[in-house]
């Protein structure tokens, strides 16, 4: 269940040597992905939220997968992240899965960001030009965009971190 994922802290964040080790690491993902057959039938993209999803379900982003699912998530990113990963070689136009789902925004409204009066313009935005890029890229596929997931205190009652809390101290 998608509650017993681990919280995030900004400590948890990749510095950014390691933010590109992951991309890289997704780059060569996506190109060994490309040489298989048969392809992944699925590509999810995301943040963190996608990648532990992913695991969670069966799914790799590791290059020796034999997966169906190819997922590429990185701790932290934000619209603006995934926008530049699958412009710089996470999205190659030899890459052609069945269905795209893409599971981003929550963190633009992190960290500061949220405060900014133009937060919610800026992400729809960036959401639409990685639809857009998906598109220019030749793929054809049906995308799913996810709603972006509340973070903190957002969260309704009952659901979220606390909710994973208060169920592991009754267990």
């Amino acid at each position: 269940d998608l509650h017993s994922f681990p919280t995030r802290r900004s400590s948890d964040l990749p510095s950014p040597a390691k933010w590109t080790s992951y991309h890289e690491g997704n780059v060569e993902a996506v190109q060994t992905a490309t040489r298989r057959s048969p392809q992944p039938r699925q590509l999810l993209l995301g943040d963190s939220i996608t990648r532990d999803l992913a695991e969670h379900r069966g799914a790799s982003s590791e290059a020796s997968s034999a997966s169906s699912v190819l997922a590429l998530g990185i701790s932290g990113d934000t619209t603006a992240n995934l926008l530049w990963r699958v412009r710089h070689g996470e999205l190659p136009r030899t890459l052609r899965p069945e269905k795209v789902a893409i599971l981003i925004g929550a963190n633009d409204f992190t960290r500061g960001r949220e405060l900014a009066v133009d937060a919610p313009l800026r992400t729809a935005l960036s959401v639409c030009a990685i639809i857009r890029h998906v598109r220019h890229q030749g793929l054809k596929a049906p995308i799913t965009l996810t709603k972006i997931l509340p973070r903190g205190k957002q969260w309704p009652k009952g659901l979220g971190a606390n909710a994973t809390r208060r169920a592991r101290s009754e267990e």
